[in-house]
């Protein structure tokens, strides 16, 4: 008897135990932020657990998200919440997917999506017309999810290039970093990532005025990267302009132009291309196009006139050629020369602007793809400034080990044009430097006059690794 009561005792304590456990996990359910269930409404999109290793002093909590103002585990979004550290010293930053699988079809373990959900805050997307299939694969990060419409004094954003088959590769722009897309299973709306430190937007994020205050307050600010844009080189012309509006009319939507200060995209390869479409949008918008705007392109790649994936950006298929000596190039073998772009075409409307680009002419993965350029030497008309480097592609965008000739760079050029352009003389920036010159003018006076600014061009030696 005992012998045939045992399984039954067993038995009978296995069920309690899951009766107990289910009601327990009922009861969590319940009393998450907002108690309401995890399938409900536009702003419940961001799911998941906070998988990071915080600071003790930083609670994890679990749960389901009650709206936007709640992250990856209930934990708020809000300034002084946020900008904790990990115990390794790097940033978490919230990740999201546009569109992620919010109902799996039964039987789950067949891991095939029931129900496909675009959150109210990426509505734009679906507005635009983007495919579900690029939806679904397009990961944004909000670096300052608090920051309310009203409250937003600058606009931030940066994109990195395209990114290959896999999880994900690293961008020394946005500070991502290799392997982002493993963290997601296909029911995950987002997570909390970490930030290399040594990237553009981390940078931007601590750089400090002459005065001692942050370029970008984390109260004032909308900042935002995207990891993956979908914006890829072959996809067709007339997608590619939807997936433009939708970021365009998302980044509209985070400020009001009366009280903007300024409007600052930087970007790498495919990235570079897509701020540099947005760029050409807030000028020709008749609400934004007087807002000050600094734009960045780190060896910015977009597609040519007459292909069917055209950029329409007037892209020509004349070439640019790199002028540093091939001595000083990385893998000197490889041809270096940009498609022709007539930029300052692209911007009649130059008051108020600063734009920097950084070019290889390197190819990226097919000698027919290749990042823009304007002139074959180091050229600077003040608010337009191009500059040569011996990189490759991939090493502009992904190796931090060149941020010297790179993102350093870019840092000044933010940090010397900022201040000129919250406060900006009538006009363009400063006077036409270097026209003429075979690789660059020799330094000169380019001092401004009148409160315009002015640039010193790099001299013809400066054309080596480590130069101006």
């Amino acid at each position: 008897m005992r012998k045939t009561n045992r399984p039954r005792v067993r038995g009978s304590w296995l069920l309690a135990g899951v009766a107990a456990t289910a009601v327990i996990l009922q009861i969590n359910w319940s009393c998450a932020p907002g108690g309401v269930d995890a399938e409900a409404g536009e702003d419940l999109a961001l799911l998941g657990l906070l998988n990071q290793n915080l600071e003790p002093s930083t609670p994890t909590i679990t749960g389901a998200l009650a709206s936007d103002n709640w992250g990856p585990g209930g934990v708020p979004l809000n300034a002084s919440s946020q900008p904790y550290k990990n115990s390794n010293g790097y940033l978490p930053v919230l990740l999201e997917r546009v569109t992620y699988c919010a109902e799996l079809r039964w039987p789950k373990t067949l891991n095939l999506c029931k129900r496909w959900h675009t959150p109210a805050e990426y509505s734009a997307w679906t507005a635009a017309g983007v495919p579900e299939g690029k939806r679904k694969d397009t990961y944004i990060s909000r670096l300052t999810p608090w920051v309310t419409k009203s409250q937003t004094r600058f606009l931030v954003f940066s994109a990195a290039g395209q990114q290959p088959p896999g999880n994900g590769v690293d961008n020394g722009v946005t500070g991502q970093w290799a392997g982002y897309k493993s963290a997601f299973e296909k029911t995950t709306g987002a997570r909390w990532v970490e930030m290399d430190n040594n990237s553009m937007m981390r940078k931007a994020m601590e750089a400090k005025t002459t005065a001692g205050n942050k370029l970008f307050d984390v109260n004032e600010t909308f900042m935002a990267s995207a990891y993956d844009t979908k914006f890829n080189q072959l996809v067709g012309e007339d997608k590619k302009k939807r997936m433009e509006n939708a970021y365009f009319n998302w980044l509209k939507s985070k400020a009001d132009p009366a009280k903007l200060k300024l409007i600052y995209l930087a970007g790498s390869s495919r990235g570079g291309c897509l701020v540099l479409r947005l760029a050409v949008r807030f000028r020709q918008d008749p609400q934004f196009k007087n807002v000050p705007l600094i734009l960045q392109s780190f060896d910015g790649t977009c597609s040519k006139n007459g292909t069917l994936y055209d950029d329409r950006l007037n892209i020509t298929w004349s070439e640019v050629s790199n002028p540093i000596g091939s001595h000083y190039l990385e893998d000197w073998w490889r041809r270096r020369a940009g498609y022709y772009l007539n930029l300052p075409a692209l911007f009649p409307n130059r008051s108020r602007l600063a734009i920097r680009h950084i070019v290889s002419g390197d190819h990226v993965v097919v000698p027919t793809v290749r990042p823009w350029a304007y002139k074959n030497r180091n050229y600077n008309v003040g608010w337009f400034k191009q500059k040569w480097l011996p990189y490759l592609h991939k090493t502009i965008g992904r190796q931090y080990e060149v941020s010297a000739d790179t993102i350093d760079p870019m840092l000044a050029h933010l940090k010397q044009y900022y201040p000129h352009l919250i406060a900006p003389p009538s006009g363009p920036i400063g006077p036409a430097i270097g026209v003429g010159s075979p690789i660059g003018p020799a330094p000169g006076s380019g001092g401004s006059t009148g409160g315009v600014i002015g640039e010193i061009e790099a001299a013809p030696a400066e054309l080596a690794p480590g130069g101006g």
